[in-house]
């Protein structure tokens, strides 16, 4: 789906650049991309069966451990009553500064806020305040949000 989103030659682009950071870097990159998924699944303090497949397909995409597995599960539900416990949206979004990134972020948290076929105030507050965050303008959050949407169609 991130082609279709983003195009070829954009995520070409992040690609070159991601691999071109340091391990360090890459990896808390993943974590904020994580992260950044646990905000979206929390926001409305409910954990569907979709959502919770949805992030184990997040944690096999991003080679996630055993171990750290069970460390993000437990954040995850830890979460669900109180998303203090993960690092703040502005940190995620100073550690995710790509903009090609951001936009598959988005995607992702679009993907999450639909997984259970129901939208909740707080997940539509959480997005509009990661647009804006992540510097995004409204027609783009709109077409990315329409394109995860036709996506998951049948």
């Amino acid at each position: 789906m991130a082609v279709v989103l983003v195009g070829e030659p954009r995520l070409a682009e992040l690609r070159t650049w991601f691999e071109s950071l340091a391990t360090s870097q890459r990896l808390e990159i993943r974590e904020a991309v994580i992260a950044f998924a646990l905000h979206v699944l929390a926001a409305d303090s409910v954990c569907s069966t979709e959502e919770a497949a949805f992030l184990e397909d997040l944690f096999d995409s991003c080679d996630v451990t055993s171990a750290e597995r069970e460390r993000l599960r437990h954040l995850a539900f830890l979460a669900m009553s109180d998303r203090r416990k993960l690092p703040h949206p502005e940190m995620i979004a100073d550690t995710c500064d790509h903009p090609v990134l951001r936009e598959i972020l988005l995607a992702i948290g679009w993907h999450v806020i639909l997984a259970d076929q129901r939208t909740h105030d707080d997940e539509l507050a959480l997005w509009e305040r990661i647009v804006r965050l992540f510097s995004i303008d409204d027609a783009r959050a709109k077409e990315i949000a329409e394109t995860v949407a036709a996506y998951r169609e049948p």
